[in-house]
């Protein structure tokens, strides 16, 4: 362990470093505009697979070499997370439509209509903390109007629980509760389940991919 030294630097300092480092750097003043747009640390993740060793660039490197493979990472994230987007609310809305016809308004909150009611407790806790944190409108109309707040009808609770939420509250339904919203998409539970899993995962990694991973 040892105590961080490294000081504040201005974008031309910025851009001297990155020069030390073996960049090439046709353009001075637009590489400092450009680090003054995205912050240094973050462009220098897309520094790494140009290094020969760390912290120093293979011959022939140029700074719009990086520029180039940071806009392909943009606009890369920006279609998966449009695809992404497209489906989650595919998802939530037919098996809220499911859901709320099938078990009622509150039906996920009883763990009659589950295998575990371990699992299913555990998860209630978890639901009413990210209700509790959620500053939607309708929310806190809710609130305000109804009884039972942080408990929620399954369309409300549906738009404010995140996407591992909503896969482990179909996990953990009993298959015949699980059969409509398959049926819905001509598959089996267990496929579906598998498929609410991946999609879950791939949320996560493109929550993940908004902050690329910088070197220390």
């Amino acid at each position: 362990m040892q105590d961080y030294d490294k000081p504040h630097r201005n974008y031309d300092e910025q851009v001297s470093i990155l020069r030390s480092r073996g960049l090439e750097i046709p353009d001075p003043a637009k590489a400092a505009l450009f680090l003054s747009q995205i912050s240094y640390y973050r462009f220098s993740a897309y520094a790494i697979p140009f290094w020969q060793y760390r912290d120093h660039f293979r011959e022939g490197v140029s700074f719009p070499q990086l520029v180039q493979l940071y806009q392909l990472d943009e606009q890369l994230r920006e279609r998966i997370d449009a695809l992404l987007t497209c489906i989650e609310i595919l998802f939530r809305t037919r098996m809220t439509y499911c859901l709320g016809r099938d078990l009622g308004p509150f039906g996920h909150y009883d763990s009659k209509y589950f295998y575990s009611e371990e699992k299913h407790k555990i998860w209630m806790e978890r639901l009413a903390k990210e209700v509790n944190r959620s500053n939607e409108t309708f929310i806190d109309h809710y609130k305000i109007t109804y009884h039972g707040y942080p408990k929620l009808p399954i369309w409300m609770a549906s738009e404010v629980m995140s996407m591992g939420r909503l896969s482990r509250l179909y996990d953990d339904l009993r298959k015949n509760f699980q059969t409509p919203l398959a049926k819905e998409f001509g598959i089996q539970p267990i496929v579906l389940v598998s498929w609410l899993h991946v999609l879950t995962v791939l949320s996560v990694i493109q929550h993940r991919m908004c902050t690329p991973c910088q070197h220390p």
